[in-house]
């Protein structure tokens, strides 16, 4: 099935780039459902133990689908628990202690389920007490913290590779021929946006990424494009988007477009029930 009828399909977004043309890519085929049986697999996989992007996206359980094990699980779990018209997303901190606890449970297991609180615990961050950390229980702003700060860590592991880097992240995707309107948000216009010959610079930089960035990148704008059309509840649009994940990384214009127009760079993620 179709990430769709699994609830992690393309959405239909609230804006001019609805109808465009869609990627011609083949999709990207999962072969392992979220609720498939996991043994435990000792990691680590975090950026701050050493792990890049994309050696982590090859310890993850979704056969097919590349993408780290803190990404899969977060966005998982958001969209488990509907977080997506959640006021605030992305924008707003969550725990910190308990996010450290969730960041030692991967690097121990990476195959831990966010939405089986028995397979992780926040005991699991020694440096914290357990009146610090609280019970188990998640909220939206925590688990959407623990994928933002993901990337900020492997986006500092990416900038030490410096020209080596294949990833979103790294200097050589920010090096791109980009028009420098896309750098800075507030100077952006549709006719930018639409541009042909920036659409053709975006597609030929994606496809110099490794294929873990390419399916990560694809895999979180597919959510962000989600979360950006229910703005009118979150108040997250694109823009709002791109500053709170991506601004520090020096990419925020380029992530504007990626999730206004997703349909047009991304193909179709598909995972089994």
């Amino acid at each position: 099935v179709s990430t769709q009828s699994t609830g992690t399909l393309k959405p239909t977004m609230g804006n001019c780039f609805q109808s465009e043309e869609m990627c011609t890519d083949p999709p990207i085929i999962c072969t392992t459902s979220f609720e498939a049986r996991r043994a435990p697999r000792k990691g680590p996989c975090m950026p701050r133990s050493g792990v890049s992007l994309g050696t982590a996206a090859k310890l993850s359980w979704a056969n097919g689908l590349h993408v780290p094990p803190v990404i899969l699980e977060g966005i998982h779990w958001l969209r488990a628990n509907d977080a997506a018209s959640q006021e605030g997303i992305f924008r707003v901190p969550g725990s910190r202690v308990k996010r450290c606890a969730l960041e030692m449970a991967f690097d121990d297991n990476v195959n831990i389920s966010l939405l089986d609180s028995g397979s992780w615990s926040v005991a699991s961050c020694p440096n914290h007490s357990q009146e610090e950390l609280g019970d188990s229980e998640l909220d939206v702003f925590t688990v959407a913290d623990l994928v933002n700060m993901y990337l900020c860590d492997a986006a500092k592991f990416e900038n030490d590779l410096g020209p080596a880097s294949k990833s979103f992240l790294g200097q050589p995707f920010k090096a791109h021929e980009f028009s420098p309107l896309v750098m800075h948000r507030g100077k952006m216009t549709s006719e930018t946006m639409l541009s042909p010959e920036l659409t053709k610079l975006l597609q030929d930089a994606l496809r110099q990424l490794d294929e873990a960035n390419r399916h990560t990148l694809n895999f979180l704008c597919e959510y962000f494009s989600l979360v950006s059309s229910l703005s009118h509840k979150n108040k997250m649009d694109a823009p709002n988007i791109a500053i709170s994940v991506f601004a520090a990384h020096g990419i925020m214009g380029i992530a504007e477009i990626l999730i206004a127009r997703h349909p047009l760079f991304f193909p179709i993620i598909t995972v089994p029930r």
